[in-house]
């Protein structure tokens, strides 16, 4: 949304959502314990170094645990560089389906 002056209006619930992301983006690391989730078969490093959103930054809470993936950064380039290959393996969703 824009306002008058063309500046960009964030709204409530994205800031709130924000708001808790470091909490969560912390959460994903500790269930992960140091691994990457994603664990694609080519070029992974291992590590859990970067949060994925599955879903996209969507919805009501984006920062949900269960959008959530800790990947590395191999791994998480091939996800978005890839879309179609990584919905067929859970690793993304279309975000009309995510629902929030």
């Amino acid at each position: 949304d824009l306002d008058l002056f063309g500046e960009f209006v964030v709204e409530e619930i994205y800031l709130e959502a924000d708001a808790v992301y470091p909490a969560r983006r912390r959460a994903v690391f500790d269930r992960a314990d140091g691994q990457c989730e994603a664990r694609v078969d080519v070029g992974c490093s291992g590590a859990c170094e970067q949060v994925h959103h599955v879903g996209g930054r969507v919805g009501p809470d984006p920062h949900r645990l269960e959008n959530l993936l800790g990947v590395c950064a191999p791994c998480h380039r091939l996800i978005h560089a890839n879309p179609a290959w990584a919905r067929e393996r859970g690793l993304m969703r279309s975000r009309l389906q995510t629902g929030g």
